[in-house]
């Protein structure tokens, strides 16, 4: 709303009117008075005439002074109403632009509350929202999560079933040689029935456990396969969060102990008293001993697969272990060892050592079914 102009003018122009009227009338008595006083004084006339004349000018002089008098009452209140009237209407008009102020004032604070709480409202939708968002990305999530274990769940179980399926199928074809080599006298045609035999096994065992071709394996190694696949699944696992998290820690620890021992478990080992639980290498050791499954290295004994190898490193040769792996296969002919360990270079992965290696200090030889 625009202000409004006051005029003032207009007011005190009125009122100098007023006082120029009045003095307008002063001045005109006073004129008239002094007329009349030329007309009717004079020193030599003492007659009845000069005596009616100053009556008269009495009477004027008395009419004028009077009037003068009422005049100026008349004028000062006219003035005077005048002044107040003014005051009355500066006042009003004040008070008009007061109340013009605050109701503008009123106005702003209606629209600033009005776009407070539009505002408060938008943050609380964005609030509301953000919380919604977030529900849906943690349930999300934890269905991606029960989802991954029970895949994963489903792929240890089918891999568990396929390991004992092979396990019993080379087991039973060995059964099945051994009675034809029972058999070998019952005429020729069987010895080239086992040859065949034979070539087949070699030819399985050497797709499963020897990349390199090397097929200098005893068949009674064949049921200990189970933790190698196990290990081998591993491969490439680095951190290993996985092991020693389950193992039953809540940080990092050197984890090649916990990631035996998580294989031995994956297996059934543990449960079984095969394998023992372990998270400490020495303690592997003294259980193995205990159990008189423990064999130092240089006693002519040439591991087999599925045997546990424990270190010594070089760099510390205090004759406490340091490391720990599983063995996948040997060969005797180039007398090599190779193994899957866990926490090498912090992950998974597949080592090759010799037989003479001073930093092998022996094995445990679990005693598999």
């Amino acid at each position: 709303m625009s202000e409004i102009k006051i005029k003032p003018k207009e007011t005190i122009r009125k009122l100098d009117k007023n006082i120029v009227g009045v003095e307008k009338i002063k001045n005109n008595l006073i004129t008239t008075k002094e007329r009349i006083n030329e007309i009717t004084m004079d020193d030599d006339n003492n007659s009845g005439e000069e005596y009616a004349g100053r009556k008269i000018q009495n009477s004027i002089s008395y009419t004028s002074r009077k009037g003068l008098e009422k005049t100026n009452e008349l004028g000062k209140k006219s003035i005077k109403e005048t002044q107040n009237n003014f005051i009355k209407e500066k006042k009003k008009i004040n008070t008009f632009k007061t109340r013009i102020k605050e109701k503008r004032i009123i106005n702003n604070l209606k629209k600033n509350t009005e776009l407070t709480k539009k505002s408060i409202k938008t943050a609380e939708n964005v609030a509301k929202t953000g919380k919604k968002v977030a529900k849906e990305s943690i349930k999300a999530s934890q269905k991606a999560v029960k989802l991954t274990k029970h895949i994963a769940k489903i792929t240890a179980q089918g891999i568990k079933a396929t390991i004992k399926a092979t396990i019993t199928a080379v087991k039973a074809i060995i059964a099945a040689t051994k009675a034809i080599i029972s058999a070998i006298i019952a005429g020729g045609w069987i010895a080239v029935v086992i040859i065949v035999v034979i070539v087949l096994i070699a030819g399985f065992v050497a797709a499963i456990f020897n990349n390199d071709g090397d097929d200098n394996y005893d068949s009674s190694q064949i049921p200990n396969s189970e933790i190698v696949l196990i290990a081998k699944s591993q491969i490439g696992n680095e951190g290993g969060d996985k092991f020693w998290s389950w193992y039953g820690f809540d940080s990092r620890v050197e984890w090649c102990a916990c990631f035996v021992s998580w294989c031995a478990s994956e297996c059934g080992y543990i449960e079984k008293g095969i394998i023992p639980k372990f998270s400490v290498c020495s303690d592997g050791i003294n259980w193995f001993k205990e159990k008189n499954e423990w064999h130092d290295r240089g006693e002519s004994y040439y591991p087999i697969i599925g045997d546990i190898i424990f270190f010594d490193w070089n760099d510390n040769q205090d004759g406490i272990s340091d490391h720990v792996g599983i063995v996948t296969r040997t060969d005797i002919t180039n007398r090599t060892i190779y193994t899957i360990e866990g926490n090498t270079d912090d992950k998974c992965a597949e080592r090759v050592y010799s037989f003479d290696d001073g930093q092998i200090m022996g094995y445990g030889s679990p005693k598999y079914e």
